[in-house]
């Protein structure tokens, strides 16, 4: 998790590694796994705004089409996407 005491921001991020066949319920699962946490802390911390991002990248180096989306939300996408870059390399050359 992510806290942003200026902008009054959390962001909930999950990071999943499933199989090909199973990226898109891996995303449903992360989603749907915060909701109430995600309530909580809006409530608790009194912030202004919660977000939750789930990570999938597959096992063969499969990733969903909105996670650069997802990665730019939280200004992380030129490091997340070259280690995603990684192991994509890393996994074709096995």
């Amino acid at each position: 998790m992510s806290k942003c005491k200026k902008y009054k921001e959390a962001y909930l991020i999950g990071v999943a590694i499933p199989n090909s066949h199973d990226l898109h319920n891996s995303i449903t699962k992360k989603l749907q796994k915060y909701t109430y946490f995600k309530v909580e802390l809006i409530r608790i911390w009194q912030l202004r705004m919660s977000c939750k991002i789930p990570l999938v990248l597959s096992t063969t180096g499969v990733i969903a089409n909105k996670l650069h989306n997802r990665l730019k939300l939280i200004n992380l996408y030129l490091a997340l996407y070259c280690t995603f870059y990684i192991v994509m390399k890393f996994l074709v050359e096995l």
